[in-house]
């Protein structure tokens, strides 16, 4: 999950654009826009969940082990 993290993150910063979407673009896909916003943004894990939430109404958190790998980056 780091690499795919720190491949995101440089894409943006090269100014690319990143689409990141599972299946149903719901827990995964928030658990890697999460882990990416934290990285970049140096949020927490509820910062860039709250962030993330914003922007994208179809996160859901019932992955409890997504949301424990989150807090331990």
């Amino acid at each position: 999950m780091r690499d795919t993290i720190a491949e995101i993150n440089a894409f943006i910063d090269a100014g690319i654009a990143v689409v990141v979407h599972c299946h149903a673009g719901e827990s995964r896909t928030a658990l890697i826009m999460s882990a990416s916003l934290m990285q970049h943004e140096q949020l927490t894990a509820a910062e860039a969940n709250q962030q993330l939430e914003a922007v994208w109404p179809f996160v859901k958190h019932h992955n409890t082990a997504f949301e424990h790998l989150l807090t331990n980056l």
